[in-house]
């Protein structure tokens, strides 16, 4: 008796092959949906979690470009190539004049042309290593050493030459690190230092002498990314 009941799950599915068979296969389509559902949600909590990492400040201070020619937010959130500048007094103001501050730091952006790397026109993203309080924390898990002088860290898509180089503006600059996938356009970004950012700006300008206003990089920031004190 015992073993006529073992064995009923077997004969049942042996009696009706065409009905075990379609059960067979919807228990299959429902493990991989769960998977892959499992999969995409990490992925976005993955790419949240960078791009909450990314942000960093409370408040960000833009010029007026950014908001009229050119978006803060495409070019920050999305990635998407941009760039405008402001004089670099405002950020000397906010950070001597303002009170509830705790940290101050500014960006620089530049949207390259063509580069080496890459089909479409690069995002770079210039920071100072010194104030920074928004990338370094986000790129330390692939890269925990200090950016020198024309070395750069890139997003997940963008691939370097064979000897982990890129060519922009006639200046080569060395991949250190690619950082992990995000599923956003900053996974086409490139981050380097002040420093190195200073020089590719003034490589843009002499690729671009009939620009209407060279800008100088020594007395220009792009925005000005606070952290407010407690309180």
């Amino acid at each position: 008796m015992m073993k006529s009941i073992h064995g009923l799950p077997v004969q049942n599915i042996l009696k009706k092959p065409l009905r075990s068979a379609a059960l067979m296969i919807i228990a299959a389509f429902l493990a991989f949906s769960a998977f892959g559902s499992s999969l995409m949600v990490m992925s976005l909590s993955n790419g949240l979690n960078s791009l909450s990492a990314r942000l960093g400040a409370d408040i960000v201070v833009v010029p007026y470009s950014a908001t009229s020619k050119v978006s803060y937010d495409s070019v920050i959130i999305q990635g998407e190539p941009g760039q405008f500048y402001m004089d670099a007094m405002y950020y000397d103001e906010i950070k001597n004049e303002t009170e509830g501050i705790d940290k101050i730091t500014a960006q620089f952006y530049l949207a390259s042309a063509k580069a080496s790397c890459c089909f479409a026109r690069l995002q770079i993203i210039g920071f100072d290593p010194e104030t920074d309080f928004s990338v370094q924390p986000w790129i330390a898990k692939s890269y925990a050493k200090e950016l020198s002088e024309f070395d750069a860290v890139v997003g997940s898509d963008v691939t370097p030459n064979a000897d982990m180089t890129i060519e922009i503006y006639g200046k080569t600059l060395h991949v250190q690190a690619v950082l992990e996938k995000t599923g956003t356009e900053l996974d086409n970004a490139m981050y380097v230092n002040i420093a190195t950012m200073k020089q590719l700006i003034l490589a843009h300008n002499e690729k671009n002498p009939n620009q209407e206003r060279a800008v100088d990089p020594d007395k220009v920031v792009s925005s000005v990314l606070i952290k407010v004190a407690d309180g």
